[in-house]
């Protein structure tokens, strides 16, 4: 049978070592962090010009191609939208528009009209219109309450795959932290 040493025992000298390496590589570890955040600023306001100029010429690629659809609905009757090197375009169902009486005058209305489940579906406890709430509603109880329903009718899109990219420009060009003694 194998013999095992007895564990030394642990006082409190051994742990205040202890923790004090690790309070060192912790401190070793945020410096290095640090001078990597420093460097990664310096990167990034490098590279921030050429970014925001290609974010520009991209939205103005996209607008472009948005007024050419607009130009041309006949192209798109079947099939609706086509697809061009990963970019989709066409003719698609808008969202429409919900416009509000003034707001007094709709919690009155809502209250004299909605039954109680509808209130709790239109209203926060405060009372204040939900819009998502009413936008559910009927036209006919929309009406009564004053509220107008806009149709949504066709609208041209532009659209294109997600990708990693996008969470890249946007982290690229969030705005920098002002250094120690700058203002933002």
């Amino acid at each position: 049978m194998m013999q095992t040493e007895p564990m030394p025992a642990i006082d409190l000298d051994a742990i205040e070592q202890a923790a004090v390496t690790l309070a060192r590589h912790r401190r070793a570890l945020e410096e290095e962090l640090q001078a990597a955040d420093e460097k990664l600023a310096k990167v990034r306001l490098a590279c921030a010009e050429r970014l925001r100029q290609k974010v520009t010429d991209t939205a103005k690629a996209e607008l472009a191609l948005i007024r050419l659809v607009e130009r041309a609905p006949q192209l798109f009757v079947r099939p609706q939208s086509m697809e061009f090197d990963g970019v989709k375009v066409g003719w698609r169902k808008g969202k429409g528009r919900l416009e509000l009486p003034d707001q007094e005058l709709l919690i009155k209305r809502a209250e004299d009209v909605l039954t109680p489940a509808q209130r709790k579906t239109v209203f926060k406890v405060k009372t204040t219109v939900l819009k998502g709430g009413l936008a559910k509603l009927s036209g006919d109880l929309l009406k009564k309450l004053g509220c107008t329903l806009t149709a949504a009718g066709q609208e041209a899109f532009v659209t294109y795959p997600k990708t990693p990219i996008d969470k890249l420009v946007d982290w690229w060009l969030k705005p920098l932290p002002a250094a120690d003694g700058e203002e933002s």
